[in-house]
């Protein structure tokens, strides 16, 4: 059995296209009104806490961590927030011809700053010596009532480490992300 736990910030940085939509408007004919939204990059920063147990079965040079959960809550806040928020507000409209804007459906696009997360997850780390190892590791969970899915890589060297991670959701699409660790 492992556990880990540990605290972490982020920031960065979504650069924003295009966002048209249509939403429900009762003082026009057409009961809807077509709206451009704000472009361009949208920031953000934030923290967290996160806590990990997992049954491991310990091999020569390899450690599988065959099955555990992980409970994450995360702090976001910054103008990436703020354009989530807006948007969960939004009352969208059915557009009688489809060809012009596409519909759109803003309700899972989690936008509060503090979201939970539950994890079911699994990780391979080759031990490449006594002080670095190589290690990849996927899950899925339901974070702010989305289901996602993450895999990632990353290399260890003594306290010092760099990860490479993709995450998944319907609704938000693929986000990739990396960042360098340091262990106290």
């Amino acid at each position: 059995m492992v556990y880990a736990f540990g605290g972490y910030v982020h920031a960065g940085k979504y650069e924003v296209e295009d966002i048209f939509f249509n939403i429900v408007d009762d003082t026009v004919e057409s009961g809807y009104t077509s709206v451009q939204l704000e472009i361009g990059d949208k920031y953000f920063y934030g923290g967290g806490v996160s806590g990990e147990v997992a049954f491991m079965i310990p091999f020569k040079k390899i450690d599988w961590r065959i099955i555990g959960v992980k409970l994450s809550m995360q702090y976001e806040d910054g103008s990436y927030a703020r354009l989530r928020k807006r948007l969960e507000r939004i009352n969208v409209a059915e557009d009688p011809d489809p060809f012009v804007f596409e519909t759109t459906d803003f309700e899972d696009l989690a936008p509060n700053r503090i979201s939970l997360n539950i994890s079911a997850t699994s990780e391979f780390i080759y031990r490449i010596n006594k002080n670095s190892h190589l290690g990849f590791w996927s899950s899925m969970g339901v974070g702010n009532q989305i289901f996602t899915t993450a895999a990632g890589v990353y290399f260890s060297y003594d306290r010092i480490t760099g990860i490479l991670s993709s995450h998944a959701s319907i609704p938000q699409g693929v986000i990739y992300s990396t960042g360098v660790s340091y262990r106290l």
